[in-house]
């Protein structure tokens, strides 16, 4: 039987039947918006979620031409449908896509979702579904003598409420419980201006490290909800991907001078919208914007959190502008743009002394710029701590700081304790996937296996796309001398990204600790394929052709690489590696010294590290292995 349900406004006490049926309505959306006909459509899938959820809210009569141009196509409030057609326009479009879609994907749907035409208002119709029921039938009143008595009436009226509170209880008792762990994704820019981008990403950034700020909320890393930039995908399978339990979602577009800003919060495992808010702000009040947002998230997901909104810090519009647009640089993960979001940080701490943040910030930078080989290890680090120490000048608590903070302590100071310490109390402020991985890595160089891969494995799950952790797995089974596992690891990697230059540096590391010749050989040979213009390929390649028995060809090409064919950062401790294997122990402890020198962080490596075997008896290698801190 098919019920035709056209949801008016929202009682003030919905029953679990209208529950119910909202539940579906919004998990048929979901399916239609992951389809092939809406995915990359965001006009047309904002068109439709926007109408849909009008109603479901209860404010059909708000969907009008004017007020749907400038609700959801950012247009002016002086928009004159007379001139411009957009609106019907994207709605004739939007009623043949639907019809296409359940013409064939969603032919047998449980749910219809249709708009009439001459009307902007959807209708839901429910396929197979039960009838409902019958009014029921009023008997007449009975006459006064026939009535029960009041004591009656009362005991009936107690069975009632007590039928009613157990109704309610089951009601509770049943209901899906409250997500604990969230993913915000990217907002969308709804501007229409590539250069607005950066909007969209630092809302989505900022809530993201105020949610995570929560002890007992699980919040996935940016890295991996970042994924889904610019994708249409079904909310339940970016839940189970992201191992997370709801889903924030928002856009964000100009509204003259000021901003519009949407945010809702979705429970993955049936597309159930849970909250939802829209914000008209000036610039100058974004950061309470997105106070407000992290606030009301927390308050759905907890209902027992405090309800008053943490004030935001008293940041200078144009510097937080300006921080929006350097995370956003930094993000690009380029040289250009690394060194582009420094002066943008600096830009922002010059509008506004008190802001920390942009120092945090350009102490990842310093650290990034040291990972894409343009400064040394030792420069990086010196920059970096000046601004870590400006960060907690400001702000002793900022927990960006603490971590940064605790990483180079350790792999500048070489203070372990210390930066054990900062590890600890970063952790403990909350879901940092980032510190969890790092300090997974920094266990393992002291042997605490265990401990790492416990670690790891947390920021796997926070940060379950990103390949940092899966790549510290790796390292970490090589340096417990468990090849099978590493070689099971890194395979996987690679499946999924082949040209991954750490992945094939550690499958070659793998195979020539197990002996295997052809995977050495076929391994540097990509490697050197796919990164002509690296000195480690031509490394790689140099050590598969003396482990495979070409001997003699390696002095020659190890001097030219040595004296900088091809040009570019090579790293000390990997050359120390290679003499240490050919048995030169001087030219070895020659090279682990520079590169304790320029503080290599990983030369901290040393005690795991099987090209050192050798050396381990040697008197300067255990007085350097003391210097690093590595000797309990």
């Amino acid at each position: 039987m098919n019920l035709n349900l056209n949801l008016g406004p929202m009682r003030q006490k919905a029953n679990g039947a209208e529950f119910v049926k909202h539940t579906e309505v919004r998990a048929q959306l979901q399916r239609i918006l992951a389809s092939p006909g809406f995915q990359g459509a965001n006009r047309r899938a904002r068109l439709l979620r926007y109408l849909v959820e009008e109603v479901l809210q209860g404010r059909p009569d708000s969907l009008k031409e004017l007020v749907i141009a400038t609700e959801v196509f950012e247009r002016a409030p002086d928009y004159d449908p007379q001139v411009d057609s957009l609106v019907r326009v994207e709605m004739g479009r939007l009623r043949s896509r639907l019809q296409e879609y359940y013409g064939q994907a969603g032919a047998s749907e449980p749910v219809l979702i249709e708009i009439p035409k001459g009307s902007y208002r959807p209708t839901f119709v429910f396929r197979d579904a039960v009838a409902e029921m019958p009014e029921p039938v009023t008997e007449p009143e009975p006459a006064a003598k026939h009535r029960l008595p009041a004591w009656r009436w009362t005991g009936a009226a107690i069975v009632t409420l007590a039928v009613a509170a157990t109704g309610l209880w089951l009601l509770r008792s049943t209901a899906p419980p409250l997500p604990r762990s969230i993913a915000v994704l990217p907002f969308l820019n709804l501007s229409g201006d590539p250069a607005s981008e950066y909007l969209g990403d630092g809302i989505s950034e900022e809530v993201t490290e105020s949610l995570a700020q929560s002890a007992d909320l699980r919040v996935v890393a940016r890295t991996s909800a970042f994924q889904y930039k610019g994708k249409s995908a079904d909310i339940r399978e970016v839940g189970r991907k992201l191992g997370a339990r709801a889903i924030l979602e928002g856009s964000v577009g100009r509204r003259g001078d000021g901003l519009h800003v949407v945010a809702q919060l979705i429970r993955a495992s049936d597309g159930y919208h849970l909250w939802s808010e829209a914000y008209d702000a000036g610039a100058a009040e974004l950061p309470s914007v997105e106070a407000r947002i992290g606030q009301a998230v927390r308050e759905k997901l907890d209902p027992l959190a405090p309800g008053t909104v943490t004030p935001p810090p008293n940041e200078d519009p144009e510097a937080h502008d300006l921080y929006l647009r350097a995370a956003y640089e930094f993000n690009l993960r380029t040289v250009a743009s690394t060194r582009h979001a420094i002066e943008l940080s600096q830009q922002a701490v010059h509008k506004d002394s008190s802001y920390a943040q942009p120092y945090v910030l350009m102490g990842s930078c310093e650290s990034q710029l040291s990972t894409l080989f343009v400064e040394s290890p030792r420069e990086a680090s010196e920059h970096a701590r000046q601004d870590i120490s400006s960060a907690l000048r400001l702000d002793p608590s900022n927990s960006g700081a603490h971590g940064l903070l605790a990483m180079l302590t350790y792999t500048d100071d070489w203070d372990w304790p210390r930066a054990e310490h900062e590890f600890r109390a970063t952790l403990a402020s909350g879901s940092h996937g980032s510190a969890e991985n790092i300090y997974g890595w920094c266990l393992m160089t002291r042997g605490r296996f265990a401990e790492s891969r416990r670690h790891l494995q947390i920021a796997s799950e926070l940060d379950p796309l990103s390949l940092g952790p899966q790549l510290n797995m790796v390292e970490e089974a090589i340096a417990e001398r468990d090849y099978a596992e590493a070689r099971r690891k890194v395979n996987r990697i690679l499946e999924a990204s082949p040209t991954n230059f750490v992945a094939l540096v550690l499958a070659g590391s793998i195979a020539l600790y197990q002996g295997d010749c052809p995977a050495i050989v076929s391994g540097s040979q990509k490697l050197l394929t796919t990164f002509p213009q690296s000195p480690y390929a031509h490394i790689s390649a140099l050590t598969a052709d003396g482990f495979c028995g070409h001997e003699e060809r390696v002095a020659p090409e190890f001097k030219e690489i040595l004296s900088g064919h091809p040009p570019g950062y090579l790293s000390p401790y990997t050359v120390a590696m290679i003499y240490s294997v050919r048995g030169d122990n001087d030219q070895a402890m020659a090279y682990l010294q520079k590169a304790a020198d320029v503080r290599e962080p990983t030369i901290l490596m040393l005690k795991v590290e099987r090209a050192f075997d050798r050396m381990r008896q040697d008197a300067r290698f255990r007085a350097l292995e003391r210097q690093l801190g590595l000797l309990d």
